[in-house]
């Protein structure tokens, strides 16, 4: 699986959190079984993908059931708009659910 997103959101979230986010983006129905996450990203191990998850989970991007051990997509769609001054700080961030 090819996962792509945009530096800003990598800057913004974290590199880990932003691979993260969007492997459960592209996943089939937005929702995956916490054993799938850690078998498919086997480079973290359970501590380091729980850390991640309840990192997206307080950021409101994710929704994490542990009874049911399934996180699934919070959001609808994640934009990070072009520059809104001219100013390369100045960016809008927009979460929509």
């Amino acid at each position: 699986m090819e996962l792509k997103f945009k530096r800003e959101v990598a800057e913004t979230l974290g590199l880990n959190n932003a691979v993260l986010l969007e492997y459960i983006t592209n996943a089939e129905s937005q929702k995956c079984k916490l054993e799938s996450l850690l078998k498919e990203l086997n480079f973290w191990d359970e501590n380091e993908l729980m850390s991640l998850l309840i990192d997206l989970n307080v950021k409101g991007l994710v929704e994490l059931d542990t009874e049911k051990k399934i996180v699934s997509l919070n959001l609808s769609l994640i934009h990070i708009s072009e520059p809104t001054r001219p100013l390369y700080i100045s960016y809008a961030v927009f979460c929509l659910k």
